[in-house]
């Protein structure tokens, strides 16, 4: 068992005073310890507030009767003082671990001189600390209060009767000890029970609170536990996806990706198959979270590995689709564009998997999308038949692929970003010099557009600029 096993075993025994922020610095339980200890310092510092007004009516209403004592007043006004004081230096310098110590005792002290100064009859007030003690959820401190005021409520009615007797015809001929006796008997034992009914809830409702403390660790274990995983599966995630892009020489590549959360269900990928062709791909899985990446991970080694293999097109995809769906029990599925340049005259062969149509952006300014009969997304049923469409880029022109997260992405009015604004802004645009600006510009105007409005989907996006043979 480690040192940190230890103070969580004593924790849940009560001892949650001893689990103070001291090594390791950032252990979850103490962080939530001391929240509960500044909390607990705002709340007694309101309750400490009320016990003030309630003091000054208290001595308001009894100082004109003959119940209260000569000089016990004085006693009276300095546990009020003190009171004043213990909240004074709480909003000046903030919780301290010492301060629910002075405000517990401080509340004790006024208790204690109004029963045994003012009125024995009050001896009920002495819950009053056993109540605060509850907002620090310590099943320790709790007992202590629990113990001690039971304690002084018996002294504090012993006090009272030694400076002003209470007149009792039984009284006469008894010594001290059955003097005692007879008031433990006749005012004590009553508010005793009292008083212990009262303290049944407080004692539960503070370990009631350890445990939900407890709770709350756990869930703020597992949240970290979690977030370590998801950010080391982003890590992954972000290398699998390719940075030094091939062919350089014939062709300008950039990519952007933002996840709308820690993983995401978008990739791209791009890379040769022989000597003289490039493949770029451009696929958005169906889901989030870390399935969604699984099925990223493995959709885009079968694409690739089918691609690179050689062969038509339309048969590599097929056969992709065929190893996804044989093994898919989540029925996930995912949408693809696959296209394959041939280098040397900037023939583009492509199939579209029910994936968002690129735009070409041409250097005559005649900016369009590739529309075509989309087939069926990859993964969803074997035995789909996918067909292959060409086109010719030009040298200068450029490709811009992007996945749903840019155009259905929606403002605070319900309204989506759509394919019309997306290819306005890029023809606007004119990114012609460096293609690269194209996807942070294309990300800032959607974002701008969606404003307060949390982002949808993850947003992918890459561009293909063809230089040509020269």
């Amino acid at each position: 068992m480690t040192i940190k096993d230890n103070a969580d075993k004593k924790g849940a025994s009560g001892s949650l005073g001893r689990l103070r922020r001291r090594s390791p610095p950032n252990d979850v339980l103490d962080e939530i310890v001391s929240y509960r200890d500044s909390r607990g310092d705002r709340i007694l510092t309101i309750i400490v507030a009320a016990v003030i007004v309630m003091n000054v009516l208290w001595i308001y209403l009894e100082g004109n009767t003959a119940r209260v004592i000569v000089g016990t007043l004085d006693f009276v006004y300095a546990s009020i003082a003190l009171m004043a004081c213990i909240a004074a230096l709480c909003l000046i310098i903030g919780s301290r671990w010492w301060m629910k110590y002075l405000f517990i005792g401080s509340i004790t002290l006024n208790s204690f001189t109004i029963v045994g100064g003012v009125d024995y009859s009050m001896m009920i007030l002495m819950i009053l600390p056993v109540v605060s003690s509850c907002v620090y959820y310590r099943n320790t401190l709790t007992r202590a209060m629990i113990v001690n005021c039971a304690a002084l409520m018996l002294i504090g009615l012993i006090v009272y009767n030694s400076l002003s007797p209470i007149m009792l015809g039984m009284y006469y001929g008894m010594t001290m000890l059955d003097k005692i006796i007879t008031l433990t008997t006749t005012f004590y034992i009553v508010d005793l029970l009292i008083y212990l009914l009262i303290c049944i809830p407080c004692y539960y409702a503070t370990k009631n609170g350890i445990d939900d403390i407890r709770r709350q660790s756990d869930l703020r274990k597992e949240q970290i536990g979690m977030e370590k995983e998801l950010s080391n599966a982003r890590g992954i995630q972000q290398g699998l996806l390719i940075k030094d892009f091939p062919c350089k020489q014939y062709c300008a590549i950039s990519s952007y990706m933002s996840a709308s959360k820690e993983v995401g269900g978008d990739f791209y990928d791009c890379f040769r198959i022989g000597d003289d062709r490039l493949a770029i791909v451009m696929a958005d899985v169906s889901g989030k979270g870390l399935p969604a990446a699984l099925f990223m991970a493995s959709s885009m080694t079968l694409i690739r590995s089918n691609a690179q293999a050689g062969g038509d097109l339309e048969k590599a995809m097929e056969k992709a689709n065929r190893e996804l769906a044989a093994s898919n029990p989540m029925k996930y599925f995912v949408t693809v564009w696959i296209g394959v340049i041939d280098l040397k005259n900037g023939g583009l062969t492509f199939v579209n998997a029910g994936h968002n149509p690129p735009i070409l952006l041409q250097a005559d300014d005649h900016d369009t999308y590739l529309r075509t009969r989309p087939g069926l997304v990859l993964g969803a049923m074997p035995g789909v038949k996918y067909h292959s469409q060409e086109v010719v880029i030009a040298p200068g022109d450029a490709l811009y692929l992007y996945t749903d997260g840019v155009t259905e992405q929606t403002n605070a009015q319900g309204e989506l970003f759509g394919e019309n604004r997306l290819l306005s802004f890029l023809s606007f645009g004119r990114f012609y010099e460096d293609p690269g600006a194209i996807l942070p510009a294309v990300s800032a105007r959607v974002s701008a557009f969606a404003a307060n409005t949390a982002q949808a989907d993850d947003r992918t996006q890459l561009v293909i600029r063809y230089r040509g043979t020269a």
